[in-house]
Parts: structure tokens; sequence; C-alpha cells
């Protein structure tokens, strides 16, 4: 069954190069070399696949086998179809680390990317950046149409937003309409990681402000967006993204539809000027 063969005949005798892949075939070989020289008992899991398309995977303990003055004579394999309890694992894992409804890093997975990005930025010093993200109109389309609609409204502004930044960057779902967006890499100055951020910041400014085709409807939720640069002297990810959250109801304050960067000062009219909050209508003009 392991090999894809209908009777015996079609196996015994045959080498794993004749019944497997031949990169399959050499992992083997060389285990089981190790395992007969070494006198060892392993258990090792290989994906196996079949003409039909099937992937099935085999988990397998090889022991060596003994004769009576205890010289290794051969070598006995027993393995079982592992599969499903992969599934049921690698479910388990999306579980604890990804938002069910848009398939998007959830907090939990996004702390430890901040927390990866930082030491990287600590490494490299080169500045990065985290934006809170917030749907400034999407009640409305709940209570107007419903939760469906407005689970199909999440998942849409999910592959927007994933599209509106590079590969390397992290794009992760909050809960409710909130969403967080990890940028590593930006350069070594804070001015040149500004234009990055001003840019990025357009571009999901222009992304996410698309209509909703909803029934018959179409609906906007224009987002505010709250930036907080890092680099190898920055606070925790938890302060972090406080400062991000801060910013975003600032670009609310503002008028909605734009964005804030955070700035440490307690005067509301500095920091006001300094974020260059900045409205919609202020972009496209």
């Amino acid at each position: 069954q392991i090999a894809g063969a209908a009777h015996n005949d079609q196996v015994v005798g045959k080498k794993d190069s004749e019944l497997f892949d031949q990169q399959l075939a050499a992992e083997f070989e060389r285990t089981d070399n190790q395992i007969l020289k070494h006198r060892l008992v392993e258990k090792h899991e290989a994906w196996i696949s079949y003409p039909d398309g099937r992937r099935v995977l085999f988990e397998t303990l090889k022991t060596p086998l003994y004769d009576k003055e205890n010289q290794v004579t051969g070598l006995v394999g027993i393995s079982r179809d592992v599969t499903l309890r992969k599934q049921a694992e690698d479910d388990i894992a999306k579980l604890a680390f990804f938002d069910s409804l848009t398939q998007l890093p959830n907090r939990r997975l996004l702390m430890d990317r901040i927390k990866t990005s930082l030491s990287s930025s600590k490494r490299n010093g080169e500045q990065g950046a985290i934006l809170m993200i917030d749907l400034d109109n999407f009640k409305v389309v709940n209570d107007t149409e419903g939760h469906d609609a407005g689970d199909q409204v999440l998942r849409e502004t999910a592959k927007r937003l994933t599209l509106s930044v590079r590969s390397m960057d992290t794009v992760a779902r909050l809960g409710g309409d909130e969403f967080m967006v990890v940028l590593s890499g930006l350069g070594q100055g804070r001015a040149a990681a500004a234009v990055h951020i001003v840019t990025i910041a357009n571009k999901i400014l222009d992304n996410l402000s698309q209509p909703h085709s909803i029934n018959t409807s179409n609906y906007v939720t224009t987002p505010s967006i709250g930036i907080t640069f890092f680099d190898a002297a920055s606070p925790p990810a938890s302060t972090l993204m406080k400062q991000a959250d801060k910013a975003m109801y600032l670009a609310k304050e503002n008028g909605r539809n734009g964005y804030a960067i955070y700035y440490e000062t307690d005067s509301h009219e500095q920091r006001k000027n300094a974020t260059r909050a900045q409205k919609r209508a202020e972009k496209t003009a």
C-alpha cells in the first residue's frame, strides 16, 4: 500500500529506488544505513505522492534486527498513515495563530512577528513601522446588510491590505474591524522610512476606499490609519501597539479617511501638526 502497488509480487525483492522517487529513496537509504551502523531505533515521517494526486504522510518506526550472537542482520520498519493527524495538528495551529475569518495572523502571532522585527532592526539598524487600521463606516454595513455582509467586507479588506504591502510584511487582524500591518526594512534613516510609509499609507487608503458591492448596493468603508516607527532603540511591542492606536484615533479626530503618525509629546495641538494627519480631501487635492 505504501508503494502504491496492487499485489505483493510488485514489491517483494524490490529496492526503494524501484518503488519511490529518487530523492525519497536516497533519504530512506541514508537513514537505514545510520540505523544499521549505529544500532539506532528511530522514528521519522515522509510524504509520499501517488499518480492519482494523493499525498500521504507516513510515520515509520525503524529498528535493527539481531541474531543470537547479537549481530545486526537487517532492519525492520513499521509504518502507519498519519495524514489525518497531521491535518488536525495544522488545524489546531491555525486556530492558535490565525484568524478564522480572514486567515490572517491573529494578535498572538502578530506579537511574535513584531518582536522578530524589533530584533532584526536592532541587528541591521534599519527602520520599521507599525500601522493600526480601523474601518470608519463598517458599522453601517453590519446594521444595514447583516453580519454575513460584514464578514464579506472584512475578508475583502484582508485581501486588499495584503495586496497593498510587500510579501515580507505582516498583515494581521486584531478583531472586529481592526487590522495591523508590520513593515520592516525601511532603510537606515527616519526620513527615508517616512517616504516609504507615506507611499504605503496612501496605497492602503486607495485600495480600502474602493466600494464593496453587497447585494444591490455599494458600500465604502474608508480607513483611519495610525502609524508609529520603530528602530534599535524602540520600546517593547506592546508599547508600540499603543502608540499606533493613539495615532489611529488622532486620524479619526482629524476627519477620518486618512493617516496620522505618532509623535512623542503630550500637546494635542503639537501632535496634530507634527504627525501631519492627513484627510482624504487633502490627499486627492
